[in-house]
């Protein structure tokens, strides 16, 4: 898994026209080497200026939090939570020292719309390799 990978890759992929959680989702796990039809798929509704939906949240640090999930998340409910709660707190803390907030950059408007914040490239890039540095610190450079 490399950072710098992971985080050209969602300016790539958001540059080709997937929304910011979708873009940093499907870089982080491609670098883990998750292959599923639900990536990105899930990350659909939580990234393009979804504001209004989300109380303003970033959709690239939702598709963070989910890269998370694949990586530590649990399968079944009696296995334990501590792994990818302390990891979402720590990519929640990172973010906000290194973006300043966790609100998107952007103006909120509907599905769809291009005018996207400049902003975005760098939080976008930032959040995959967070959320790859995390992974990293946690589960080791060859994960």
């Amino acid at each position: 898994m490399t950072r710098n990978g992971a985080a050209m890759r969602a300016q790539a992929l958001h540059a080709s026209g997937f929304n910011c959680a979708e873009a940093v989702l499907k870089a982080v796990t491609d670098e883990l080497g998750v292959a599923s039809e639900l990536v990105p798929r899930a990350a659909s509704c939580f990234g393009g200026r979804l504001g209004p939906v989300l109380d303003g949240r970033c959709g690239a640090l939702s598709g963070g939090l989910m890269a998370l999930g694949c990586a530590t998340g649990r399968t079944y409910p009696d296995e334990s939570l501590d792994v990818p709660g302390a990891l979402a707190l720590e990519l929640k803390r990172r973010f906000e020292e290194g973006f300043g907030s966790v609100l998107c950059p952007t103006t909120p408007t509907p599905f769809g719309g291009t005018a996207y914040s400049c902003a975005c490239a760098k939080v976008i890039a930032g959040t995959a390799d967070l959320a790859c540095g995390l992974l990293e610190e946690t589960l080791g450079p060859n994960r």
